[in-house]
């Protein structure tokens, strides 16, 4: 094997150790499994795809099977199974969460067309059309690119482009009046509309933002992350 090769293999290597029959676990200390905290529904959203990625049907078929479990209805969606398998958190939707499950079942869907599926995207995507939060959205427009949604993909792409008109300035390129995780994820979403829709502004806001980002978090060719001790505000200092 290539050497270049080697801490791929080892990645895809950790990345099943942290699976069981239920799904993957949330947390782990040094290389013990937490059981005590049980199973995330975003977690589980991530693994499906990596699933997809890496032609594995069989974990993607167990990893989409936790996800409906936890899809109570429109608005009710469980974030948590315990250890014992059990759903806990019944009543805690959480926009980010189910965008990224919305994304991750669209993912599943593209390739395997399942109409029951399609059902539940489309129950799922109405308790997400109210979102505001630019993650959430962003997770949701990946979702719609992948399931060839071109009208729903220029609606949510639009989405975003009135937050960067909202928050941006001469020197604030950015759909937010602060710069936190994730920030990557937001003009990926829209290169992704791009390809489908074409649509020019869609294209020009990311291409911005990207740029944007690329100016001040790297330096001399090394990812600066933005720190969480209180991130990077408008008109402040970032955080290392």
């Amino acid at each position: 094997m290539r050497q270049s090769l080697i801490p791929v293999k080892k990645s895809i290597e950790y990345f099943y150790s942290l699976i069981d029959d239920i799904g993957i676990i949330q947390f782990v200390h040094v290389n013990r499994k937490s059981y005590r905290h049980g199973y995330a529904v975003e977690d589980q959203a991530r693994a499906l795809i990596l699933a997809l990625r890496l032609g594995d049907k069989k974990l993607a078929d167990r990893l989409v099977k936790f996800l409906l479990d936890c899809l109570v209805s429109e608005s009710n969606m469980c974030i948590i199974k315990s250890h014992k398998n059990e759903l806990l958190k019944k009543n805690d939707f959480t926009t980010e969460a189910a965008a990224e499950v919305y994304w991750a079942l669209a993912e599943y869907y593209s390739e395997f067309e399942d109409v029951n599926l399609l059902k539940k995207l489309a129950c799922l995507k109405n308790g997400l059309d109210k979102t505001g939060y630019s993650r959430a959205t962003a997770y949701t427009l990946l979702g719609l690119v992948k399931l060839q949604d071109k009208k729903g993909s220029l609606l949510y792409a639009q989405k975003l482009i009135s937050l960067f008109k909202k928050n941006s300035s001469s020197d604030w390129l950015w759909y937010e009046d602060k710069l936190t995780y994730a920030n990557s994820l937001l003009p990926w979403s829209l290169f992704e509309a791009y390809k489908l829709t074409t649509d020019k502004e869609i294209l020009k806001t990311a291409e911005v933002t990207i740029g944007f980002l690329l100016q001040h978090l790297e330096k001399g060719g090394v990812p600066v992350v933005v720190g969480n001790r209180d991130w990077w505000r408008k008109g402040g200092k970032m955080a290392l």
